[in-house]
């Protein structure tokens, strides 16, 4: 268990902020903590709130946000909302499956877009 970085913060709200979902947030991101998905390190998150050791359905974001990470390899990165659209995991896939080569740097954000 951690707190968000700086980085995870910036991605996170430029989801959110463009979204036409009504996402929300019990606190602000700087109050909350997440942790690692077991994703080969990818760099997905789980965002931890009070019920999180229970199962909660979710489903996938309208945004993505394209990314380059630094061996050139394209990361596609988006979220998952529950039910009450509570942001609750930031998913990140890279196309070749290795880890991140760096924590996030977001001046390599190529662009967003709506998924549909």
């Amino acid at each position: 268990m951690r707190k968000l970085t700086e980085q995870e913060i910036y991605i996170i709200n430029k989801l959110i902020g463009q979204s036409n979902l009504p996402v929300s947030l019990p606190k602000p991101l700087t109050d909350l903590y997440c942790e690692a998905i077991d994703d080969g390190g990818m760099g997905s998150i789980k965002i931890l709130y009070e019920d999180s050791n229970r199962e909660v359905l979710l489903k996938a974001g309208d945004i993505q946000i394209n990314y380059q990470d630094i061996d050139n390899i394209p990361i596609n990165i988006t979220f998952l909302i529950d039910g009450n659209f509570n942001f609750r995991e930031l998913d990140v896939f890279k196309a070749d499956f290795s880890p991140l080569c760096q924590p996030w740097y977001i001046n390599n954000i190529l662009s967003t877009l709506v998924v549909k």
